[in-house]
């Protein structure tokens, strides 16, 4: 399984994971792609590539909401900035919250 959260409509080199995700509406994106052979992989990413239509593909689960919890119950590996993690179970909660922001303007007057 390949899970991807986009808040913004364009990830890495221009691949439009989730064509409806927005930073404008406080919600997050997740998509989830069940593990296929390589053959619907392509089909799968030519779908991705010309049309968006891959998010109503019967492998990919496509969620918008303003906050989820993932949980695995089994013993995996993981990596946290670049370093390998022992096995063990993941719990992740995101959510959205605003903050204030401030930014000086200077006055030229």
């Amino acid at each position: 399984m390949s899970l991807l959260l986009p808040t913004i409509l364009i990830l890495g080199g221009g691949f439009a994971i989730d064509p409806t995700a927005t930073p404008f509406n406080h919600h997050l994106n997740l998509v989830v792609v069940k593990k296929i052979s390589t053959p619907k992989f392509a089909k799968l990413m030519t779908k991705l590539l010309t049309n968006g239509s891959h998010l109503q593909d019967k492998n990919v689960w496509h969620i918008e909401t303003d906050k989820f919890e993932l949980k695995n119950y089994t013993n995996q590996h993981g990596q946290m900035d670049g370093e390998e993690l022992n096995q063990h179970e993941f719990d992740f909660n995101f959510e959205i919250s605003q903050h204030p922001f401030w930014l000086p303007v200077k006055n030229n007057a």
